[in-house]
């Protein structure tokens, strides 16, 4: 494909990882485990899809960005940012404060955020998600005891919101 001259998306599903770092080598833009869910899946070829629209300059920069306060998610680029300063989130952190953010104000329930980050496929413990909220609060530079930016409603789920200045 990349022979041909053609800027397309080429994502790579594979059965191991151990093709990762030979298909970059190729112009792949993204390698995907088989094993990945379908929201994993649609995650990637958006953003994917996203560098391409922003590579040819044919949407806005900040059309893939959410703003609240001081924090920014850009889904074009995969980066999240605290008051200038870019947050090292794993996948998984990126998609969820992605969602609490864009419902910002609002309680999001544990089984959607289960649902669209985890996909509707995951029959594992919910306890990975208190374990993410837990490393997110801290990436964001959160009290737990006194939570600034992520609130956990009991028995419900939780909800984003941005500090006033």
């Amino acid at each position: 494909i990349r022979t041909t001259g053609s800027d397309a998306p080429v994502l790579l599903v594979v059965t191991e990882g151990g093709l990762a770092v030979v298909a970059h080598d190729w112009g792949v833009d993204d390698v995907v485990l088989h094993t990945c869910g379908p929201a994993e899946l649609e995650a990637r070829l958006r953003l994917a899809v996203g560098r391409l629209s922003a590579q040819r300059g044919a949407e806005d920069p900040d059309a893939h960005v959410i703003r609240t306060g001081e924090v920014s998610v850009d889904e074009a680029t995969y980066t999240a940012k605290v008051g200038g300063r870019v947050l090292d989130l794993t996948f998984k952190e990126f998609e969820l404060l992605k969602l609490l953010v864009a419902n910002e104000g609002k309680v999001v329930s544990r089984e959607r955020i289960m649902r669209e980050v985890w996909d509707s496929a995951w029959y594992g413990s919910t306890k990975t998600l208190d374990m993410h909220i837990s490393v997110l609060r801290r990436k964001l530079g959160d009290d737990a005891a006194h939570p600034s930016y992520i609130t956990t409603i009991r028995g419900v789920g939780f909800r984003f919101d941005a500090p006033e200045d």
